[in-house]
């Protein structure tokens, strides 16, 4: 019981972080001041939603699993 508990606070947590670096890789191109690169900036920003649509879907869709 302890440890099922564990294993979903570890996978929060990794879904909370990756959440966290895909908002960081969008804002990215304002805050390093590579916005004026449209290539670079727009691998930036498609990278960030990517990464933090996955993330929030990882957090959405729990499910106990039996074993």
């Amino acid at each position: 019981m302890a440890t099922e508990a564990l294993s979903h606070a570890g996978k929060s947590v990794q879904d909370w972080i990756n959440l966290v670096c895909g908002v960081l890789l969008f804002i990215s191109p304002w805050v390093l001041g590579f916005s004026g690169d449209q290539a670079a900036a727009w691998t930036g920003w498609i990278g960030g939603v990517v990464i933090a649509v996955m993330g929030l879907a990882a957090l959405a869709q729990f499910a106990e699993w039996e074993d």
